[in-house]
């Protein structure tokens, strides 16, 4: 959150965190500040903590993110 001034407007930002998951606080916030500048970026809650489990469903999501930024250049 303190360099989200350093941010390119070309960047590719996804957040994605589960709703237990001892980060959840910390992106919601990043996530308030990051609309609050402007940043584009996907911001993704769904049930789970950090551990593999929400991790191996997660990345089905991730791969498609960035699998569309990269096939638009």
């Amino acid at each position: 959150i303190n360099i989200l001034d350093k941010v390119e407007p070309s960047q590719a930002i996804i957040i994605d965190c589960g709703t237990s998951d001892f980060f959840y606080q910390v992106n919601e916030e990043l996530h308030k500040e990051m609309l609050y500048r402007n940043i584009i970026h996907d911001y993704i809650t769904r049930p789970g903590i950090h551990n593999n489990e929400y991790w191996n469903n997660a990345i089905d999501y991730q791969m498609q993110f960035f699998s569309k930024f990269f096939n638009q250049k």
